[in-house]
């Protein structure tokens, strides 16, 4: 588009929206494409309806009143059944379509009754666009709203009345003499005029958008701005030759099988939907694991107060969250990031709310929120920043979710993780500043078998007079067992294997949580296993609105004299062989409830020695509750004859005959549970 018409474009902006003058960047841009996109389309609507309108036969009405309803009624089943599909254009940009198999419906209807048919679409989008302006809650969603109305109507009407005007043209006739091609060619021509002509109307409002100096898309991510709108328009055009099909169908066979057609349509469009609906959450989930895994190792691997927390969280944490706009705020007004970088910030009543309550809040679109809002285009999602030890709220995460707002809960469980480790990122300052011992907690998350193993010590630590050997099964991607060796000071280590309840994403998630908080409070409280239970409980509980607990065995270790300081979490009792007292052993059972259950628990802290040959087996329920094929369990009985013959193996060899003796017993039967195995074996001498 011209220099000239943009500037009148802006010009008309400037009066429409109040501030529009400091308004920069791609909202500038999209601003002046919506508006530009109604002047442009408003006439070429208003023709087409006044077209149609003198087209339209009203005996066709009457007469066929009937297969038009039921016409309608598939079409509003097919847009109910539709998908998204959106791409990263740039990191943190996001473009999104829509589609459907509709055009089953839709131009099969024209060519089988004529263009009295099109009021279908019409009729259709115009109660469409009226639930989009009920639900716009600015003039921004209503322009873009309108804008979306005036090219689909006029492109799509116009077009299927110059596709029906050639039509007749050729000979064509409602509905087609049959399913011959001699027959439907009047049929293909039209339809292709029918799918082409759209395209090219809708292209003045592309090229006014995507050649806007204010979008500041680089040359790289243009290529991928074209490849993207090249889809969203050839959608249509893949539908067509099963368009033509369909009714040349319906004249051949008649009505029967062409809803046969239309019902194989339908089931694949439902399939379709439901995919699409996954394939949006799994890419979801794994772009928040994938932000929130390298922002942890991030933060472990740079030293506190090298690097602020705003570069951190704009490096890792923008386009965390697809489609939303994110905003990060320390109270009371540090802002440490604001994705993307022209969404208006929340009001002070937010995070007024925020400070004062200090809880997570859900909120779908069109739900009160407790400061009197209801935000009928998003949902809303707000996380508190609490401090590690005191439970002040240090700030806040606001989330604002406009595609598929009903469907907020999905990124909770991500936006609490980011919470936490901005608290532990800002406890880790702290703790740096007190004291140059202590070192930022790391944290780790998984969604895959690298991922989970990426959370696994990388190698055994060489500590002489000691082997330590583990090992995850899962069985899932995603687990929700844990194990981690914590090198403490002064030769002492810390052990910890722990089961997280649940599995999936959400598993992942919390166990990435509470290993981070265990590692942070173990080294505040290296010989105080108790304490380290404590403090993580109440954290847990604090930052989690989530119903899921963790059992967990954690014990301080000295590699110098085998004194062994742990606390059990509701933990499977570790075994603790005396190879050289003939086979004996002691159990080391629970010394509390699990974590995350109740905000006062106390865990007893116990004492042994591991004496020189021993050996400490812990595991997870996983390998007592694996089952066989009659679905009997492994159990404890059988684990214990198993590892009280292996402890006079190396502890390779005692770890890999245990997990074989489970697998062995398993069989064909599907692993239900991780299981998890970690060996400490004492030196003979």
């Amino acid at each position: 588009m011209g220099r000239g018409v943009r500037q009148l474009i802006e010009r008309l902006a400037t009066r429409l929206w109040p501030g529009f003058e400091t308004v920069t960047g791609r909202e500038r841009a999209v601003r002046t494409g919506d508006l530009f996109g109604v002047l442009y389309a408003a006439p070429l609507t208003a023709v087409a309806l006044v077209w149609l309108a003198a087209v339209t036969d009203t005996t066709v009405l009457r007469t066929s009143w009937a297969p038009l309803i039921l016409l309608f009624a598939l079409v509003y089943a097919l847009r109910r059944l539709d998908f998204i599909s959106y791409t990263e254009i740039e990191r943190g940009v996001h473009a999104s379509f829509g589609g459907s198999a509709e055009d089953m419906v839709r131009w099969p209807a024209a060519l089988m009754f004529g263009p009295t048919a099109l009021w279908m679409y019409v009729f259709w989008r115009t109660f469409s666009m009226a639930g989009d302006l009920r639900r716009a809650d600015s003039l921004e969603l209503r322009l873009t709203a309108a804008r979306s109305y005036a090219v689909e109507i006029g492109g799509d009407t116009l077009a299927g009345i110059a596709a029906l005007m050639l039509y007749y043209r050729l000979g064509g006739i409602h509905p087609p003499a049959g399913l011959s091609l001699p027959a439907l060619v009047p049929a293909i021509l039209a339809t292709a005029v029918r799918f082409i002509v759209p395209v090219v109307i809708s292209m003045p409002h592309l090229l006014m958008t995507t050649r806007s100096p204010d979008l500041g898309f680089s040359k790289a991510a243009m290529p991928k701005v074209w490849k993207f709108m090249w889809f969203a328009a050839s959608w249509p055009l893949l539908v067509a030759p099963f368009a033509v099909f369909a009714t040349g169908l319906y004249a051949e066979k008649g009505v029967v099988a062409y809803l046969f057609i239309i019902g194989g349509t339908l089931f694949a469009s439902a399939l379709a939907h439901r995919m699409s609906r996954f394939v949006e959450l799994s890419t979801d989930r794994g772009r928040e694991l994938r932000s929130l895994v390298q922002l942890g190792w991030a933060v472990a691997d740079i030293p506190p107060g090298t690097v602020s927390l705003e570069t951190l969280l704009d490096e890792y944490a923008r386009g965390m969250f697809a489609m939303c706009s994110l905003n990060v705020r320390l109270f009371p007004d540090r802002t440490l990031l604001n994705d993307p970088d022209y969404a208006d910030p929340p009001d002070d009543v937010v995070w007024d709310w925020l400070q004062a309550v200090g809880e997570t809040l859900v909120a779908p679109a069109r739900h009160a929120l407790p400061w009197g809002e209801t935000p009928r285009s998003y949902g809303t999602v707000l996380v508190p920043i609490q401090h590690t030890e005191t439970n002040e709220i240090l700030g806040g995460i606001a989330i604002r979710k406009r595609v598929r707002p009903e469907h907020v809960d999905d990124i909770v469980h991500a936006a609490e993780s980011l919470a936490t480790q901005i608290a532990a990122v800002l406890h880790g300052e702290e703790v740096y500043e007190r004291t140059i011992h202590t070192m930022l907690a790391e944290e780790e998350l998984a969604v895959a078998a690298d991922m989970q193993a990426s959370l696994m010590p990388s190698k055994a630590p060489d500590v002489p007079g000691w082997e330590f050997k583990a090992i995850i099964d899962s069985a899932r991607q995603a687990s929700g067992d844990f194990v981690d060796l914590i090198p403490l000071s002064d030769g002492k280590w810390g052990l910890l294997i722990a089961d997280v309840s649940g599995k999936g994403v959400a598993a992942a998630l919390y166990m990435a949580m509470v290993r981070t908080l265990i590692r942070t409070y173990a080294f505040e409280s290296e010989c105080e296993p108790g304490r380290v239970m404590e403090n993580a409980n109440r954290r847990i509980l604090s930052d989690s609105s989530d119903d899921s607990y963790v059992t967990a065995f954690y014990a301080v270790l000295e590699s110098a004299t085998g004194r062994m300081c742990y606390a059990n979490a509701g933990h499977n009792a570790p075994y603790l062989f005396r190879v050289f007292d003939g086979g004996e052993f002691e159990e080391l059972r629970a010394t509390g409830i699990p974590l995350g259950m109740l905000e006062d628990s106390k865990w007893e802290q116990r004492e042994v020695v591991v004496r020189p040959g021993d050996r400490l087996l812990a595991y997870t329920d996983g390998a007592t509750d694996a089952v066989n094929e009659d679905d009997e369990p492994f159990g404890e009985v059988r684990l214990l004859e198993v590892a009280r013959h292996a402890a006079l193996l190396s502890p390779i060899e005692m770890r890999t005959t245990v997990l074989d003796s489970i697998k062995g017993f398993v069989g064909e039967a599907e692993q239900e549970d991780d299981i998890t195995i970690m060996i400490v074996a004492r030196d003979d001498a």
